[in-house]
């Protein structure tokens, strides 16, 4: 779980960078992008590496330089990466829920946030439905109703509950109707 999750923050590292593009951009969406392809591909659970000297750590696990080791290491230690959440200020926090949308990457979300100033699902929807997005270059109907089809499904899954939180919560119940 700890590999996915870390996959994922370093998902967000590139797609913020992406989006706000400052002049290092390129190098860091690739390195982050290509940290996370790796934390989802890596055999065994992060922290059974992190104890290995700095050479054959990045030995065992190529793409990983010391800033890639460093946030690592403080979101293990603290829960979280403390360039993450300033990098996070620096957008409206509504582009990063747009991202988790089918069909919709940082590029798109970037569009959307500076041709037509959407920062948020609802704003988006919004201008799906008064055509604003199909009137973009690039855009089309098509693009605009699967976005829109997106949002939808979202929707609809936001109100399920995963299995995962289901089987602990049963496990959970399980040990107290034991104690008793």
């Amino acid at each position: 779980m700890l590999n996915s999750d870390l996959a994922k923050i370093f998902t967000t590292f590139a797609d913020i960078h992406e989006i706000i593009e400052d002049e290092n951009s390129k190098f860091k969406v690739r390195a982050y992008r290509q940290a996370s392809l790796t934390f989802q591909s890596l055999p065994k659970n992060i922290t059974e590496y992190l104890n290995l000297d700095a050479e054959k750590f990045t030995e065992i696990i190529p793409g990983f330089g010391p800033a890639i080791k460093s946030k690592t290491i403080e979101y293990l230690k603290n829960g979280k990466i403390r360039e993450l959440e300033e990098l996070k200020s620096l957008i409206p926090s509504g582009l990063l829920e747009i991202l988790e949308l089918k069909n919709v990457g940082p590029k798109k979300v970037k569009r959307f946030y500076q041709e037509l100033g959407i920062q948020n699902i609802e704003q988006l929807k919004s201008a799906i439905q008064d055509k604003k997005v199909e009137a973009l270059d690039g855009f089309g109907k098509k693009s605009a109703e699967k976005i829109l089809e997106s949002i939808e499904k979202q929707k609809a899954y936001s109100k399920r509950t995963a299995l995962g939180k289901i089987y602990t919560d049963l496990q959970t119940l399980l040990q107290e109707f034991k104690k008793c």
